[in-house]
């Protein structure tokens, strides 16, 4: 009779231990709204949710990339609209320059108006967003354009040849600077082997291929008289060539100016503000990589292995063809040399320079305008697939959402009544024990 009443003692505490589980279990869940708090209550779901929880925060920042571009793309548009504003009033004002009743006066004012837009087409290229420049591609944190008055050489005198003769070519800064190179010595060939330099201001630099000067003194050099001019912001290659050797003696002085015509021109820029040289011929290493930058497109993820380009950069908008002229800097430094009447030369010829602002002028200005609404069009191609990419990203939030709520959360209506379920059975096992195994006094005396 003792063995059969402590097995049965035994079974009902396993069973009623059993009961308080499944009750402290049921009402875990309801308190914590989950239907497990650790790996080993469902491993399988907790394995699936873990993988739901990565995926939703993968979308979610997929969503910010999303909305990123977007932004991104929204401030390139309004750009690109604004410098399609810029060339029709150029081009409204190249027509008007046609006029035979416009004299030299009006065609002064039309090229002042020019000038600043040039300014404004700088302005509009160095747009930003959030701290980095729209049109700087990879090189968002330094300007990728700039405009500043362009400057030419002025003539230069040889006092043993006793001539002039006219420098060509195009230097950038904001001041004057006039030069004056003396000839110190010379080989038996009469190839110029030293130089005095001195200069009137402060605001450029004169050096050659093996040396280089800041300040008035002499340096020696290897080759014929060839010196490059270099200012405050960028420099150009500038040869002085006697007309013979023999002319090329000990003594001889070359003097030239450099000054300001006044003219806006458009430049690639460094991150030091100089001039960015494009021309691989020219170019320095440290140009090569910078416009590679300028040029090289930004990418974002929007979904798992999916990335997309979004930016437009510099050179897209400035190079509107395939030739070397079909460039916006060489279009706008034409424009308002023509409106100066000068031609390709630079030699002034109002008739030949009339000419090309209402024909080739105007035809390139034409194309460069095309190139920005293609530009503009596929902007807002990328507008389009990025606002379908973001409600394709809610959507797959949404969804996951609620596959993981289905996964974690429980049914409340269920869980109250599995709840009631268990607590009655609780109350019911103890009733049954109670009448089952009813204590007697040689029970307690055991």
């Amino acid at each position: 009779m003792r063995v059969t009443n402590k097995m049965l003692a035994n079974n009902y505490l396993t069973d009623m231990s059993a009961n308080l589980n499944n009750l402290q279990r049921i009402q875990q869940q309801m308190s914590t709204g989950k239907n497990f708090t650790k790996p080993s209550d469902d491993p399988f779901n907790v394995a699936r949710s873990m993988q739901m929880h990565t995926a939703i925060d993968a979308n979610t920042q997929y969503n910010k990339n999303i909305t990123n571009t977007i932004n991104w793309l929204d401030t390139t548009d309004t750009a690109l609209g604004q410098l399609g504003n810029v060339f029709q009033s150029i081009r409204e004002r190249l027509i008007s320059s046609g006029d035979a009743a416009y004299g030299s006066d009006e065609r002064t004012k039309i090229k002042d108006e020019i000038n600043q837009q040039i300014g404004q087409i700088g302005q509009i290229l160095n747009t930003t967003f959030a701290g980095e420049y729209v049109f700087g591609g990879t090189k968002g944190s330094s300007k990728p354009v700039d405009a500043t008055m362009d400057s030419s050489y002025g003539e230069v005198t040889n006092t043993v040849a006793g001539g002039k003769g006219t420098i060509n070519g195009k230097f950038y800064g904001s001041g004057n600077a006039k030069f004056t190179i003396e000839v110190a010595a010379v080989d038996s060939s009469g190839k110029v082997t030293k130089v005095n330099v001195s200069k009137t201001t402060a605001s450029g630099t004169i050096s050659s291929s093996t040396a280089s000067l800041n300040k008035d003194g002499n340096f020696d050099i290897g080759n014929d008289l060839t010196f490059s001019i270099e200012t405050n912001v960028s420099n150009k290659a500038l040869t002085i060539d006697p007309t013979t050797k023999s002319k090329t003696a000990s003594g001889s002085t070359y003097t030239f100016d450099c000054t300001s015509s006044g003219n806006a021109e458009l430049i690639y820029c460094k991150a030091d503000k100089t001039e960015l040289i494009t021309d691989p011929t020219k170019a320095t290493a440290e140009d090569i990589s910078q416009f590679d930058m300028i040029s090289r497109k930004r990418k974002t993820e929007i979904s798992q292995g999916v990335l997309v380009d979004y930016n437009v950069s510099a050179s897209e908008v400035i190079k509107y063809g395939n030739g070397e002229s079909d460039d916006l800097r060489s279009l706008l430094s034409r424009i308002v040399n023509h409106l100066d009447g000068k031609d390709e030369t630079g030699a002034s010829n109002e008739a030949a320079a009339n000419k090309a602002l209402t024909n080739e002028d105007l035809a390139d200005l034409d194309k460069a305008i095309k190139q920005t609404l293609k530009i503009r069009s596929e902007v807002g191609a990328k507008q389009n697939r990025m606002d379908s990419a973001k409600e394709q990203n809610i959507q797959g939030n949404t969804n996951m959402t609620d596959i993981l709520s289905k996964t974690e959360d429980i049914d409340v209506t269920q869980k109250v009544m599995e709840f009631a379920t268990m607590q009655t059975v609780y109350l019911a096992s103890l009733q049954t024990s109670a009448k089952v195994l009813q204590p007697t006094l040689m029970d307690y005396m055991r």
